[in-house]
């Protein structure tokens, strides 16, 4: 389990979103990850899949969407459900995730495939077939639901796209190169079927027996009806990237793909007719629920509706979707987000709300800051630099004489300010009075520039590609170089006060991202290593110890002693992260590609248990535990010591196994008995297991199991019984104990038990003789040695009544 960590619930008006991780979604929503397939089971149930460990679920006609966490680190490809109840979803690496109970709950399946499995098919609950998306010369197939797989040679290597049964016998597989394929016995055959075309083709449906479409690249169209044995190519169609057909009756139909693309026919696809769509996005996948109802799935976690047979489409998503570069807040409720086509989010309630702040220039944003309330300020393309000092109800253009890219900028107070131009050649540009007017330092030839910070009004650093860092300590008059003797990307920096900052290099824009600390101003720098070879793209410190990076990816990393040591956080984003910001050691928000803001409220750290905890029950120990969520989880580890002055080290031994949850989005509790347990003290711990082998420890629990201090046989359990019964029972002295069986007649039947036991409680499991009729029993407790007041031997006696039922 990645993390396991406390529930909670942001109702964000018309989307209900319960989060796993340390870091949940406020933009777009539900999320805004990439969608490429969307299917309902009826006209309220409906699931979309894509990017990220995450399948969408709607129980209302896509009003609402809920969000469920699987256990890969993977997205889903496509999802198919043979009824409302039993789905399934393929993934990476021949893995296909089952549900049977309509989405609540997923059981990982492994196939014969070993790549990204681009497509599924089922007849019914128990057979299906699977293919993959690189080069392959195999389809498999399940006869009993996805347990056992069994492949299929399909006689040459394929790259298949979607597949399409009629019936058990009956199927079409497309796929790239323009190739179809049909099979009439289950799939033991496939023959290769002439198309007239070579584009990719990525969709393939069917109405009936006869009338089938496939769609792809180029605007390929595709009709049959004939089953598929015949294939006819459609003319005048525009050389549109088509990724999903949908017929809802035998002539009208719709494809939809690249650019927001959605074509319609009327025809039965001799013609189609391309819709207007005010999106520019990739369209994935279109579904219908009725001839009037349906839905697409596109990028960025897109989702449309028409209820008018397609003659509109309304977003049942929501939210902004353009890149965002930088994110900055002041407070815990008023931030900014600026990125790509002059966009400016402003939020006044934590991020639940963002709305859009116009402004009269276009380009891209890269960096946003705020000094209070009011003033802020906003860099970007062609030399922008704009300023509020209402908060972002206006902006007005400061004039910097350059229209070159600025790429980063530093205030210290309203007034007093640097601004960043990257190269052509680098510059950086200081002002004293707000931008009104400005004074340069300008680098030599060659040098490229990416972030700028000052920690007071005399010293700051710059730092940028072939390994250069420069520091001024007079306020920018003057800049020195100082040695790195790297040539590594260096694209972000932080630092807390004049001696101690880091720095993110990267090997390349794209991969090798490693970290430089100063704890002397730069003038010497230490290399911290990552064990990610991922590039990142922003830093942040807000003291000595805590601190983050983020980058291509979705990476998070999180530090607490410096950047000495480095964390892997995990979000249900798969989008590129481009910057991190944080008010306190807790509470930070990050943004990224597709417009993605995420916030968390515990520093990106989940928590990992809401309580561990174990009570004395007789002489057993009780452990029980929640989460509220887990992600990955394998299982549960219970281990236990013994402490003594023996075991001084408290070496822990595993004593059971409790399976976990895997991935899940509601509490979970469990528990675990450690029975029979002889006087002492005893520790317990949870190790918790990961699907991928890592591993974390709870905390300890201590439980103390007191000497008896009495003699007690306790009655048999269960009683009558048949065909065994524990017997239990305590002694305060250690001895020789005895446990006789006996007749109603008195009459001896058999020793139960009889050895030397320590003071404490013991039980043990009986299971009498086959040849032992039904009846009532006697069993006697006798311990030997006892020493009486008088100093005699004695014993002590007691007995118990057992009925044995046949």
């Amino acid at each position: 389990m990645k993390k396991i960590l406390l529930t909670s619930i942001l109702l964000l008006g018309f989307i209900t979103y319960t989060y796993s991780q340390g870091w949940f979604w406020q933009n777009p929503y539900p999320h805004g990850n990439d969608l490429y397939s969307i299917r309902f089971t009826n006209p309220l149930q409906g699931f979309a899949v894509g990017n990220g460990n995450i399948i969408t679920k709607t129980t209302d006609a896509g009003n609402t969407w809920q969000v469920k966490l699987l256990p890969t680190q993977y997205g889903f490809s496509s999802i198919f459900f043979v009824n409302e109840n039993c789905g399934f979803a393929p993934s990476a690496y021949g893995k296909i995730f089952k549900t049977t109970d309509g989405g609540e709950n997923w059981i990982e399946k492994n196939t014969t495939l070993t790549d990204w499995i681009s497509t599924v098919f089922f007849v019914n609950e128990n057979i299906g077939w699977a293919a993959q998306q690189s080069s392959s010369n195999i389809i498999t197939k399940t006869t009993d639901g996805g347990n056992t797989w069994l492949s299929q040679t399909l006689g040459a290597y394929y790259s298949l796209r979607s597949l399409y049964f009629l019936d058990e016998n009956t199927g079409i597989a497309v796929g790239f190169g323009g190739i179809i394929l049909k099979t009439t016995d289950g799939g033991t055959n496939w023959n290769s079927i002439i198309t007239g075309t070579t584009m990719e083709l990525n969709s393939l449906y069917f109405l009936n027996a006869n009338y089938g479409w496939a769609v792809g690249g180029l605007g390929t169209i595709l009709k049959t009806i004939d089953g598929g044995n015949n294939w006819t190519l459609v003319s005048g169609i525009p050389p549109l990237y088509l990724l999903s057909v949908f017929f809802t009756d035998s002539l009208k139909g719709f494809a939809v793909g690249e650019g927001g693309t959605i074509l319609k026919t009327n025809d039965g696809g001799n013609n189609w007719i391309l819709e207007n769509q005010a999106t520019d996005l990739y369209l994935n996948s279109i579904w219908f629920t009725d001839n009037n109802t349906g839905y697409i799935a596109g990028d960025a976690g897109l989702i449309l509706k028409t209820t008018d047979g397609g003659n509109s489409w309304v977003e049942k998503s929501h939210g902004y979707r353009n890149e965002l570069h930088d994110i900055y807040f002041i407070d815990y409720l008023n931030g900014w987000a600026v990125g790509a086509d002059s966009s400016i989010l402003h939020t006044c309630d934590g991020g639940l709300n963002w709305a859009q702040q116009q402004v009269n220039v276009s380009g891209d944003f890269y960096s946003v800051q705020f000094l209070n309330e009011q003033i802020g300020y906003v860099c970007g393309d062609d030399g922008i630099l704009l300023k509020t000092t209402n908060g972002g109800d206006t902006w007005s253009l400061i004039n910097t004489n350059t229209y070159y890219t600025l790429r980063s900028f530093y205030f210290i107070s309203p007034d007093t300010g640097w601004v960043l131009q990257s190269s052509f050649p680098a510059k950086i540009l200081k002002t004293i009075d707000g931008g009104s007017n400005w004074t340069e330092y300008t680098f030599s030839s060659g040098i490229t520039l990416n972030d700028i910070k000052f920690i007071n009004d005399s010293i700051g650093w710059v730092v940028g590609y072939s390994g250069k860092i420069f520091k001024t300590t007079n306020g920018g008059t003057n800049w020195f170089e100082l040695s790195t003797g790297l040539t590594s990307y260096l694209v972000s920096a932080s630092f807390i006060n004049q001696d101690t900052g880091w720095v993110i290099a990267n090997h390349s824009q794209y991969w090798g991202g490693f970290i430089l600390k100063t704890t002397n101003g730069g003038i010497n720098w230490s290399v911290l290593s990552l064990s990610d070879n991922s590039a990142f793209v922003k830093v942040q410190f807000i003291n000595s110890n805590i601190g983050w990076i983020v980058g291509l990816y979705n990476k998070i990393y999180y530090t607490t002693d410096g950047g000495l040591n480095w964390e892997a956080q995990y979000t249900t984003s798969s989008e590129i992260l481009y910057s991190i910001n944080f008010v306190d050691e807790n509470v930070g928000w990050i943004c990224g590609r597709n417009g993605s803001i995420l916030k968390t409220t515990n520093a990106g750290i989940p928590v990992e248990l809401v309580y561990f905890s174990a009570t004395i029950q007789n002489n057993s120990a009780l452990l029980t535990w929640k989460t509220s969520t887990e992600t990955n989880n394998k299982g549960f580890e219970v281990e236990k010591c013994k402490k003594s002055f023996l075991n001084s080290k408290n070496e822990f031994k595993c004593i059971g196994f409790i399976n976990g949850s895997g991935t899940t989005a509601e509490p979970k509790s469990y528990s675990f008995e450690d029975k029979f347990l002889l006087p002492g003290v005893y520790l317990y711990r949870l190790k918790q297991i990961d699907f991928d082998g890592s591993v974390k420890y709870s905390n300890e629990v201590e439980v103390k199991i007191s000497s008896p201090q009495s003699f007690v046989l306790n009655q048999n359990y269960p009683n009558p019984f048949n065909p065994s019964t524990t017997i239990s029972w305590q002694s305060p002295i250690s001895g020789h104990q005895t446990i006789k069986l006996f007749d109603v007649l008195g009459r001896e039947i058999e020793t139960i038990v009889d050895g030397y036991y320590e003071a404490g409680n013991h039980s043990t499991l009986y299971i009498p003789n086959s040849t032992l009729p039904s009846g009532v029993y006697f069993y006697q407790l006798i311990v030997s040695a006892l020493q009486s007041k008088d100093g005699n031997a004695g014993e002590f006696i007691q007995t118990k009544k057992m009925v044995i039922v046949r």
